[in-house]
């Protein structure tokens, strides 16, 4: 997640102050993420070195109102036309664990796998059951699909990851 981009996405509306910045957000992306103040602060003062934003003098007296320039509406307007990296050019915890459980004496990448499925079927659980309670708002419910394909997309990873480490394992022992 981008707070610097979520920032400026909300600053292409129109000036804001710290808190309405936060509050925004907040409403924006649901109840699974929220900011705190100084992250909103710290990062609108990365923003104004950056040149992305400036203060304006717009708003209530005492209140640092902040606002989008010409650079950071073209930032944000090209960081919004871009694909997400979901995937990211790292590797993950799981398949790190995986991998050097392979070359470890200290893993068992059996136990890995049974420990993260049933962990991950637990949090699909408890997603699907907040889905089927359907009492959360367009915002949460959005986050609560993409975390059930995320479970399941990991939960098919398991499966491929055992049965790809099962036939390694019986063409050793030829």
């Amino acid at each position: 997640m981008s707070v610097k981009y979520g920032l400026m996405a909300i600053l292409a509306n129109g000036p804001r102050h710290g808190y309405a910045l936060t509050t925004i957000f907040d409403e924006a992306v649901g109840s699974k993420v929220h900011l705190n103040r100084g992250q909103v602060y710290s990062t609108c003062s990365r923003l104004m070195r950056d040149g992305l934003i400036s203060e304006t003098s717009v708003g209530a007296p005492g209140r640092v109102v902040y606002e989008l320039t010409d650079e950071g509406r073209s930032a944000v307007s090209e960081w919004l036309k871009h694909p997400a990296d979901s995937f990211g050019a790292g590797q993950d915890d799981l398949a790190t664990k995986v991998l050097l459980g392979r070359i470890s004496d200290a893993g068992d990448v059996s136990a890995i796998l049974r420990v993260q499925r049933e962990s991950t079927m637990s949090t699909l659980q408890a997603h699907r059951s907040q889905q089927e309670a359907g009492d959360g708002d367009i915002a949460e419910l959005l986050q609560l699909d993409r975390l059930v394909y995320l479970a399941e997309a990991e939960l098919r990873w398991i499966d491929r990851a055992e049965e790809r480490l099962s036939n390694k394992n019986s063409e050793y022992q030829r």
